[in-house]
């Protein structure tokens, strides 16, 4: 399902087109007409307003629907898709999704964190004593790994994964947050879904020496 008609090639994104709730919404329903799922990711979408029509609509249809929703901020090539969310309906939303799946940059944004030098840091934020959703924060770099940390029921789990210094992948956060939902979908667990999709995502990150990976089986 289309949430924007970008404009872009893979050096460029030269900007976008929003689709709206409705259009998003007609999407779907032609879908529903011929095949049923238990789990949805979403990307980039205009505004806070368009993701909750399209979380109510998915939560009508499936009230134990798994929706993953990765918040993407800004493109790679610094395109800034949002400036800054409404606090309370941004909570709102959460509490009504399965897992946020932001980078470091985009958490630090999003929930205005000031460190990350306690184990615990994210999750004693204000803001996460809300009882909001998981989150999953990715790309926390050392010499030698990539650890993403999943942050559940006040709970910290480390996600250790290898670091490829020679290659960098246009679209691997998609990758890895449409793995996850994926692997619900198949009823894996929270933590092994992530597990997985952060392994499936080191794949497509090293399939070849371009900004465009091969999904590898």
């Amino acid at each position: 399902v289309c949430s924007a008609l970008t404009r872009q090639n893979a050096f460029e994104f030269d900007g976008l087109d929003w689709i709206s709730a409705s259009s998003i919404i007609r999407q779907i329903e032609i879908l529903i007409r011929k095949h049923s799922f238990s789990a949805v990711k979403i990307g980039i979408i205009e505004n806070l307003d368009v993701l909750n029509d399209v979380i109510d609509f998915l939560k009508s249809i499936n009230k134990k629907i798994v929706i993953i929703w990765e918040p993407v901020l800004k493109t790679s090539e610094g395109y800034r898709f949002h400036d800054c969310f409404l606090l309370k309906k941004f909570i709102r939303i959460l509490k009504k999704i399965t897992l946020i799946t932001p980078n470091k940059a985009e958490a630090t944004f999003l929930f205005n964190i000031k460190s990350y030098s306690k184990k615990n840091d994210l999750i004693n934020q204000s803001l996460l004593s809300e009882n909001i959703c998981p989150v999953l924060v990715t790309g926390f770099r050392n010499k030698t790994k990539v650890i993403d940390i999943l942050y559940m029921n006040c709970e910290s789990y480390f996600i250790d994964g290898k670091l490829f210094k020679r290659y960098s992948k246009h679209g691997s956060g998609c990758v890895l947050s449409s793995a996850i939902a994926s692997q619900l979908a198949k009823g894996k667990n929270l933590l092994e879904a992530c597990e997985i999709g952060k392994y499936y995502t080191e794949r497509f990150i090293c399939s070849n020496n371009t900004m465009l990976g091969y999904h590898l089986f």
